[in-house]
């Protein structure tokens, strides 16, 4: 796992594309041609929040960890006020998907939480995302409830989870 750089942003943004696609194809609108945008990426890697996975020279997966919580996130009741580190754009190469680079971006997340002195987090990801529902449940991450997105139609679930010490 390392910082993303701005030579990255073309791999993550070829793969957003092909994730974009792949999610489409499932009936999953979370992601089209207006988010994820390179943009988002490159203002991720200059913030120093984007992290990227690599096996065998290619970019496995990406993600952005931060503390920032978007406006929908003032629309769920949480289960704690305190600090969170909070992850966003969670994007698993589709050639690796099955893997266990999401299972590791979650593990990195946690990690990363706790060397910062950080014990809660949070996590957002549509209705229609069954596989993302399926892995913060499996780490152990609770629904906590639905916001929406400006621009989205089906609601989002929030997830959070409180790191034992």
């Amino acid at each position: 796992m390392r910082k993303g750089q701005l030579t990255d942003i073309p791999e993550i943004a070829s793969l957003a594309k092909q994730s974009i696609k792949m999610m489409n194809a499932q009936g999953n609108n979370q992601w089209d041609e207006t988010y994820p945008t390179e943009e988002s990426f490159r203002e991720d890697i200059r913030s120093g929040t984007l992290y990227v996975q690599e096996e065998q020279g290619k970019i496995a997966g990406s993600a952005t960890i931060d503390m920032v919580e978007g406006k929908p996130y003032k629309q769920i009741k949480w289960r704690s006020d305190e600090k969170a580190l909070v992850l966003h754009r969670l994007l698993v190469n589709p050639e690796v998907r099955g893997k266990g680079v999401a299972s590791t971006f979650m593990d990195f997340f946690e990690h990363l939480a706790r060397e910062q002195g950080i014990s809660y987090l949070k996590t957002d990801t549509s209705s229609l995302n069954k596989p993302a529902q399926k892995l913060f449940e499996r780490k152990g991450f609770q629904k906590i409830g639905e916001m929406y997105f400006e621009g989205k139609e089906d609601e989002f679930y929030g997830y959070d989870k409180f790191l034992s010490h």
